[in-house]
């Protein structure tokens, strides 16, 4: 399988596409992304994109899905893991502008 053929509805992955989904259509989660990217003035795109790993990282932690060892917050951690947040940053930073 080579990475075109992972590719979903425009994104990296599924895993991306769903992310930047729930990141971009939900007010809450929306308004959490973009300031966190703002709060990133250098505009380093790899720090941006560390920065919403770990807001969602930090998210997920918070609802008690990964706080502890499960098989639950093994796929999560999997799924998260498979994103790919340099595009999810890139996208943000696009709609910034």
């Amino acid at each position: 399988m080579t990475k075109d053929d992972e590719r979903f509805n425009g994104w990296a992955n599924h895993e991306t596409w769903a992310v930047s989904l729930w990141l971009f259509n939900d007010e809450g989660l929306y308004d959490t992304a973009r300031e966190c990217v703002r709060s990133r003035s250098d505009d380093n795109a790899a720090k941006i994109a560390d920065n919403l790993r770990d807001m969602v990282r930090d998210l997920a932690a918070d609802a008690g899905i990964t706080d502890k060892a499960t098989l639950w917050s093994d796929l999560v951690g999997y799924a998260l893991d498979r994103c790919d947040w340099d595009e999810i940053a890139a996208a943000f930073t696009e709609d910034r502008d």
